[in-house]
């Protein structure tokens, strides 16, 4: 068996929009069919994942604004 390894140069904007199209969804399941969530109790634990990884991608932002909100000095 042989397999055949092409690598190409793309240009960076293709580049970026593959990258972009591996973190976000292709097809919006939710949106096309949303009955599936409630008879697919993987699907509901795969959405409730992501909701929970979008989550704390936010978190560092949120500190930053605690701490620059918060005086310490205070307490």
């Amino acid at each position: 068996m042989v397999v055949l390894v092409v690598l190409m140069q793309i240009c960076r904007a293709s580049k970026q929009y593959l990258r972009l199209m591996l973190r976000k969804p292709v097809l919006r399941i939710q949106d096309i069919n949303p009955l599936l969530f409630r008879y697919l109790e993987e699907l509901d634990e795969v959405k409730v994942c992501n909701q929970f990884r979008l989550f704390l991608k936010k978190l560092p932002a949120l500190f930053s604004l605690i701490t620059l909100s918060t005086d310490f000095h205070n307490f």
